[in-house]
Order: structure tokens, then sequence, then C-alpha cells
């Protein structure tokens, strides 16, 4: 429950979140937890600025007005929630034009390497 209390995201959107962090790590040149906690902080900022390194270039306004119209207001008449639901469909829409990045990418011997040394070593040295 680390994202709902941080961010306040339901369940359903914390799972899909974290699946798109995956594939966004890899256009963001950072490993996928590093991608998974910088977008939960983000949406829990709207921090539209935060996106940018995985290629989601979008003024607030417009990401707010894109949702409004799907739902019939405009930005300025939505709601904290309704907020918070417009920059998470612009993440998951995002993630749908890069999905499959993250599979494809482990089959590089670069991506291994970074996993290796950035993650499992460490994660194996702690254990000791």
């Amino acid at each position: 429950m680390l994202f709902r209390s941080q961010s306040e995201l339901e369940l359903a959107d914390a799972i899909k979140l974290s699946n798109v962090a995956k594939d966004l790590a890899v256009i963001g040149a950072m490993d996928s937890s590093q991608a998974l906690t910088l977008l939960t902080e983000a949406t829990a900022s709207q921090s539209n600025m935060a996106l940018r390194q995985f290629g989601i270039i979008k003024n607030l306004d417009v990401i707010y007005q894109e949702y409004g119209d799907t739902v019939g207001k405009t930005w300025r008449d939505l709601d904290e929630a309704e907020k918070k639901q417009a920059f998470l469909n612009i993440i998951f829409a995002q993630g749908e034009k890069v999905a499959g990045t993250y599979d494809a990418a482990m089959g590089s011997v670069s991506k291994r390497y970074r996993s290796l040394t950035g993650r499992i070593i460490p994660d194996f040295i702690a254990l000791l």
C-alpha cells in the first residue's frame, strides 16, 4: 500500500502504473523502481516537468483540458481526483506507445549489465 499512502492511487491504477514504469524506465534510462518512484511522486505532486524524461511533454492545462473534454468539463471545473486521473491517463497513454520496450531491452547486453551491476549485485551484497 506504499503507492496508496503516498499518492492516493487506487490499487488498479498503482498496478498499471508499475507495469508502465518498466517500459518508461527504458526510455528514461533508469531502472524500473526509479521510474516507478518518479512517476508516483510526479502524480502525487502533479509535476508535469518530471514526465519530460519519459517523453511526455505537455502543459498541465492541456493535460487537464484533454481529460475535461472526455468528461464534459473545462479544466477549471475538474476536482483534484479528476486532475490526478487526467495526469495518470497521460502516463498510461505514453506507456501504450512504448509497450514492450522493457522486454525488448532485457534482450540487450547493456540492459542486462545495468540490471546486474545496478541492482542484483548490490542486493546480493546487502544480504551478506
